[in-house]
């Protein structure tokens, strides 16, 4: 057995599940906010409880050095343990969750959260082994909903369905802000309470920097295959052993989500936009001018941070991290629920669009707009591609009459979609032929703007899919718009 794990005879894994659905049970943007507080608490109140408590001191011996810090909570636990216990893996686990059941303070802890707990042994394979079984007992574990089970039951307090959660039961609660009256149940109450730092309404960050605004934006983004990045170690790693490398990774993580939130934090000093930030994904709030130069700098951000923490450790790996995100450009009075369900269904789209070249399926940005009317339009575009869109942006009615797309989409509609067909490069380049004679007509920079019309509609026919020339116009519709509202 390794040195290092001299002494520690199992691995002790605590992750939370569900917590996606319950920061998006909301209605206010201070429920976000809330809601995101709750869920690093619980997490913190958790790690406390197995530290501190007699009981666990005296079964268990835990090495410190894998405690996570209040600054960079993720959405697991992971720890090396020494126990004399003689008894088998399932029994300590539920021995582990009855005691945080009944020790963790539930003023602390989100209800919601599903918490696994998963122990496997070190054997004379070592962290590594123990590492991947662990994570495919957790796979197994997940597919049991036998064993998905909440620390706590709320009780039913009402006869109608609570606004927010729409399971539990509540009674009526007098809004102060709005004098509107809500049902909620004392869970949700609670995260309505919680009172952390940030914009109480979307309102507010639509007129951040427009009064008379009535756009925002709502950026997700997700660090792309960090499961394989985590269990694997690059074979250009030569430092030490996975745990190693693990600990390089979140120090990696750490850094970089800091960098986000002081860059968010540049845009307005007295509130917050950042939601959320646990392991791998982010959730934040933007003003919609500011918005375009903020998917930029997260990528730089990323980009900075890897190079600063894990290259001079792996200096001839040619592979990089990416991040794939989608920004929503959001109606105000769209149910903010809604907006957050649908940002993550959309983000998993972008993931999905598949290109022809394999070693660049992801690192995407999407783009979905939600009209006044909760009508949606998406479209995806490929990340090195970010800078066209926005020149457009930038561009469209003053340097481009906006009526270029729609004269440009009467032009090509009867091609439709030509995947596969023989004709597909007559096809083509017809429509380049077609995009050049309209931007000629339409801009007094025509050179500038045919290249990035081109370009812009060229990386759609390596998509894998057969409305490649809906998602090009859709996402001229996008930029037009989000152009409109920026100069309102």
């Amino acid at each position: 057995m390794c040195l290092e794990f001299k002494g520690f005879n199992k691995l002790l894994l605590i992750s939370l599940s569900n917590i996606q659905n319950y920061i998006s049970s909301a209605r206010k943007a201070k429920d976000l906010y809330n809601g995101s507080l709750l869920v690093k608490n619980t997490i913190l109140e958790i790690q406390r409880v197995l530290f501190d408590n007699t009981y666990m001191e005296k079964c268990f011996q835990f090495c410190d050095d894998d405690k996570v810090e209040e600054t960079n909570i993720p959405n697991f636990l992971l720890y090396r343990i020494k126990t004399d216990e003689n008894k088998d893996n399932r029994e300590l686990e539920e021995e582990i969750y009855n005691i945080l059941k009944e020790n963790v303070d539930k003023s602390k802890v989100a209800y919601d959260l599903i918490p696994y707990i998963v122990i496997e042994d070190i054997e004379d394979d070592g962290y590594d082994e123990a590492y991947n079984k662990i994570y495919k007992k957790l796979g197994a574990y997940k597919n049991n909903r036998f064993r998905a089970k909440t620390f706590f039951e709320a009780k039913k307090e009402g006869e109608k369905v609570c606004y927010l959660c729409g399971i539990r039961y509540g009674n009526d609660v007098k809004q102060e802000d709005d004098d509107k009256i809500e049902y909620l149940c004392s869970e949700c109450k609670k995260k309505r309470d919680y009172g952390r730092e940030g914009f109480s309404s979307v309102d507010d960050i639509a007129k951040l920097q427009n009064k008379e605004g009535t756009y925002y934006a709502l950026i997700r983004a997700d660090i792309d295959n960090m499961g394989k990045w985590l269990s694997t170690i690059p074979k250009e790693y030569e430092a030490g052993g996975l745990l190693q490398w693990q600990k390089l990774l979140k120090e990696f993580i750490k850094e970089f989500i800091k960098k986000v939130e002081k860059s968010l934090e540049e845009i307005t000093k007295e509130k917050k936009l950042l939601i959320y930030a646990g392991g791998d994904d982010l959730l934040f709030f933007c003003p919609i001018e500011q918005a375009i130069s903020e998917l930029k700098r997260v990528d730089t951000l990323l980009e900075e941070t890897w190079k600063e923490k894990i290259v001079p450790y792996v200096q001839k790996m040619e592979d990089r991290i990416t991040i794939s995100k989608c920004i929503a450009i959001v109606h105000r009075k769209t149910p903010l629920k809604r907006v957050i369900q649908l940002s993550k269904n959309y983000l998993e789209e972008t993931k999905n669009y598949k290109t022809e070249e394999k070693d660049n399926e992801k690192n995407k940005i999407g783009f979905l707009l939600i009209l006044d009317g909760y009508e949606q339009v998406f479209s995806v575009v490929k990340m090195q591609e970010i800078e066209l869109v926005e020149k457009l942006l930038l561009g469209i009615g003053t340097e481009i009459s906006r009526s270029f797309i729609y004269e440009l989409e009467r032009e090509t509609v009867i091609f439709g979609d030509i995947v596969g067909n023989e004709y597909e490069e007559t096809v083509i380049n017809i429509i380049k032929n077609d995009i050049q004679r309209v931007i000629e007509r339409k801009s007094n920079y025509p050179q500038k703007y045919n290249d990035i019309i081109q370009r812009l509609y060229l990386q759609f026919r390596e998509y894998r899919k057969s409305h490649r020339l809906q998602l090009f116009f859709d996402l001229l519709h996008i930029i037009d718009k989000w152009n409109r509202e920026m100069k309102c």
